[in-house]
Protein backbone atom coordinates (compact mmCIF):
# COMPACT_ATOMS: atom_id res chain seq x y z
CA UNK A 1 0.00 0.00 0.00
CA UNK A 2 0.93 3.71 -0.63
CA UNK A 3 0.36 6.68 0.47
CA UNK A 4 0.83 10.47 -1.00
CA UNK A 5 1.37 13.20 1.08
CA UNK A 6 1.05 17.10 -0.26
CA UNK A 7 2.69 19.27 1.77
CA UNK A 8 2.61 22.94 1.04
CA UNK A 9 6.03 25.40 2.64
CA UNK A 10 3.98 27.56 5.69
CA UNK A 11 5.99 30.21 4.78
CA UNK A 12 7.08 31.65 1.42
CA UNK A 13 9.98 28.93 1.74
CA UNK A 14 11.37 26.29 3.37
CA UNK A 15 14.57 25.35 3.46
CA UNK A 16 16.44 22.18 4.24
CA UNK A 17 19.77 20.60 3.83
CA UNK A 18 20.33 18.92 0.88
CA UNK A 19 20.80 15.60 2.50
CA UNK A 20 17.21 15.50 4.20
CA UNK A 21 16.07 12.14 4.44
CA UNK A 22 17.41 11.58 7.75
CA UNK A 23 14.40 14.15 9.02
CA UNK A 24 12.15 12.24 6.77
CA UNK A 25 12.69 8.88 8.59
CA UNK A 26 12.50 10.71 11.71
CA UNK A 27 9.45 12.77 10.82
CA UNK A 28 7.93 9.06 10.11
CA UNK A 29 8.67 7.50 13.36
CA UNK A 30 6.98 10.59 14.88
CA UNK A 31 3.75 10.43 13.32
CA UNK A 32 4.07 6.52 13.78
CA UNK A 33 4.86 7.47 18.02
CA UNK A 34 2.19 9.49 17.74
CA UNK A 35 -0.19 6.84 17.09
CA UNK A 36 1.16 3.93 18.94
CA UNK A 37 4.00 4.16 21.28
CA UNK A 38 4.47 0.33 20.93
CA UNK A 39 4.57 0.06 17.04
CA UNK A 40 6.76 2.57 16.91
CA UNK A 41 9.30 1.02 19.73
CA UNK A 42 9.34 -2.38 17.75
CA UNK A 43 9.98 -0.82 14.53
CA UNK A 44 12.61 1.35 15.57
CA UNK A 45 14.37 -1.39 17.60
CA UNK A 46 13.85 -4.72 16.57
CA UNK A 47 11.83 -4.71 12.58
CA UNK A 48 10.69 -7.52 11.14
CA UNK A 49 13.02 -10.53 10.91
CA UNK A 50 12.87 -13.42 8.71
CA UNK A 51 13.38 -16.57 10.38
CA UNK A 52 16.67 -17.18 12.48
CA UNK A 53 17.67 -13.84 11.42
CA UNK A 54 19.49 -10.97 13.59
CA UNK A 55 18.77 -7.96 11.07
CA UNK A 56 15.47 -6.44 11.58
CA UNK A 57 13.92 -5.02 8.57
CA UNK A 58 11.80 -1.91 8.68
CA UNK A 59 9.51 -2.63 5.67
CA UNK A 60 8.90 0.87 4.20
CA UNK A 61 10.40 3.19 1.90
CA UNK A 62 9.48 6.70 0.65
CA UNK A 63 10.48 9.44 -2.30
CA UNK A 64 12.02 12.31 -1.94
CA UNK A 65 10.17 15.31 -1.50
CA UNK A 66 9.59 16.12 -5.10
CA UNK A 67 8.56 19.84 -5.79
CA UNK A 68 8.15 21.61 -9.14
CA UNK A 69 9.27 24.92 -7.28
CA UNK A 70 12.94 24.37 -5.51
CA UNK A 71 16.24 25.40 -6.23
CA UNK A 72 19.68 24.03 -4.91
CA UNK A 73 21.65 26.62 -3.49
CA UNK A 74 25.44 25.23 -1.78
CA UNK A 75 24.47 22.77 0.51
CA UNK A 76 20.65 23.93 0.90
CA UNK A 77 17.72 23.04 -1.30
CA UNK A 78 14.55 25.27 -1.11
CA UNK A 79 11.24 24.79 -1.58
CA UNK A 80 9.33 27.82 -2.85
CA UNK A 81 5.63 28.30 -2.19
CA UNK A 82 3.91 25.49 -3.85
CA UNK A 83 3.07 21.95 -3.10
CA UNK A 84 5.66 19.09 -2.23
CA UNK A 85 4.57 15.72 -3.11
CA UNK A 86 6.04 13.06 -0.50
CA UNK A 87 5.11 9.10 -0.88
CA UNK A 88 5.55 6.45 1.42
CA UNK A 89 4.96 2.82 0.87
CA UNK A 90 5.03 -0.46 2.89
CA UNK A 91 3.57 -3.98 2.39
CA UNK A 92 2.29 -3.82 6.11
CA UNK A 93 -0.77 -2.13 6.96
CA UNK A 94 -0.81 -1.41 9.80
CA UNK A 95 2.47 0.28 9.62
CA UNK A 96 0.01 2.79 6.75
CA UNK A 97 -2.75 3.28 9.58
CA UNK A 98 -0.30 4.59 11.85
CA UNK A 99 1.51 6.36 10.06
CA UNK A 100 -1.94 8.35 8.61
CA UNK A 101 -3.38 8.25 11.81
CA UNK A 102 -0.10 9.79 13.91
CA UNK A 103 0.24 12.39 10.79
CA UNK A 104 -3.49 13.33 11.67
CA UNK A 105 -2.84 14.00 15.63
CA UNK A 106 0.25 15.83 15.37
CA UNK A 107 -1.67 18.68 13.48
CA UNK A 108 -1.81 19.91 9.99
CA UNK A 109 1.63 22.08 10.47
CA UNK A 110 4.45 19.64 10.47
CA UNK A 111 8.43 20.32 11.17
CA UNK A 112 10.92 18.41 9.01
CA UNK A 113 14.04 18.44 10.91
CA UNK A 114 15.31 19.81 14.05
CA UNK A 115 16.95 23.08 15.38
CA UNK A 116 18.20 25.72 12.53
CA UNK A 117 17.61 23.23 10.22
CA UNK A 118 13.33 23.15 10.66
CA UNK A 119 11.42 23.56 7.80
CA UNK A 120 7.26 24.32 8.78
CA UNK A 121 5.11 22.45 5.89
CA UNK A 122 1.27 21.74 6.34
CA UNK A 123 -0.06 18.82 5.23
CA UNK A 124 -2.38 19.95 2.90
CA UNK A 125 -3.96 15.98 1.68
CA UNK A 126 -3.08 12.91 2.36
CA UNK A 127 -4.22 9.61 -0.13
CA UNK A 128 -3.48 6.26 -0.79
CA UNK A 129 -2.62 6.00 -4.00
CA UNK A 130 -3.54 3.29 -6.22
CA UNK A 131 -1.06 -0.54 -6.23
CA UNK A 132 0.58 -0.55 -9.94
CA UNK A 133 -1.03 -3.70 -11.93
CA UNK A 134 2.01 -6.27 -11.64
CA UNK A 135 3.31 -7.82 -14.62
CA UNK A 136 5.52 -10.60 -15.00
CA UNK A 137 7.80 -7.75 -17.06
CA UNK A 138 8.24 -4.36 -15.97
CA UNK A 139 10.56 -1.40 -15.92
CA UNK A 140 10.18 0.42 -12.75
CA UNK A 141 11.66 3.88 -11.65
CA UNK A 142 12.98 3.66 -8.16
CA UNK A 143 11.85 6.72 -6.13
CA UNK A 144 14.86 6.23 -3.95
CA UNK A 145 18.10 4.63 -3.57
CA UNK A 146 18.13 1.05 -2.85
CA UNK A 147 20.27 -0.41 -0.21
CA UNK A 148 22.19 -3.64 -0.97
CA UNK A 149 23.85 -5.88 1.37
CA UNK A 150 25.70 -8.77 1.60
CA UNK A 151 27.02 -11.02 3.85
CA UNK A 152 30.02 -12.77 2.77
CA UNK A 153 31.80 -16.10 4.76
CA UNK A 154 35.19 -16.62 5.11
Amino acid sequence: MRISLTLIPADKQAILPINYNYFLTSLIYRFIFSSSRDYSSFLHNNGYRIGESKKGFKLFTFSMLNGKKYTVKSDTIIFENAPVIWEISSPVDVFLQHLIAGSFTQGQNIDIGSGGNAALFMIDRVQTVANPDFKEVMSLTCLSPIPVRGVYEK
